[in-house]
């Protein structure tokens, strides 16, 4: 059957496109401005979680449990989001420990995970996850002490994903 809507043009798909590459192209350029930039929208939404965990308050409370912690940690989340906008470098200084503990972590996981694989009909695909496990964990230790390689790299993986999202968005507009 013959879908008409599948080829009419959506110029919103366009402008979002043509709108994701040009800001996939200014973050690397403006690397100061993205980082506090991703400070500020990390504070906003560990506010958000904040503000939301201080509304589900009632919800534990009505189950029999106390919410005691579940306070705290809604006012530890808002006090952190408020500090990601009054000094963004505390949000930035997050975001790269984050992104290096997350390295680490995967590359932990992928190594465990080698383990499912069987050494005698695909040593190849052994050795290859055990060597790319090793480089991820040493370029995890190496992003954890190295602040600025890992805020770029960052930056670097958000641009690529935008501009990435931008193609296909176009793509699908036309």
């Amino acid at each position: 059957m013959y879908d008409s809507n599948r080829n009419s043009f959506k110029p919103l798909m366009l402008i979002l496109g043509i709108l994701s590459i040009i800001l996939g192209i200014i973050i690397p350029k403006n690397f100061g401005a993205s980082l506090t930039m991703i400070s500020f929208i990390l504070g906003a939404f560990i506010l958000v979680e904040g503000f939301i965990k201080l509304s589900e308050r009632s919800v534990i409370k009505n189950l029999g449990f106390g919410s005691g912690w579940l306070t705290f940690s809604a006012v530890i989340d808002i006090i952190f989001g408020v500090f990601c906008f009054i000094t963004p470098e505390l949000g930035v200084t997050y975001v790269w420990i984050m992104f290096s503990i997350s390295f680490i972590v995967d590359s932990i996981f992928e190594l465990f995970a080698t383990k499912l694989i069987d050494r005698d009909n695909q040593k190849g695909l052994f050795w290859f996850n055990v060597i790319l496990g090793v480089l991820s964990l040493l370029l995890g230790f190496y992003l954890l002490f190295s602040p600025m390689l890992a805020a770029s790299t960052l930056l670097f993986i958000i641009s690529f994903y935008l501009v990435f999202f931008g193609i296909l968005q176009i793509i699908k507009s036309l």
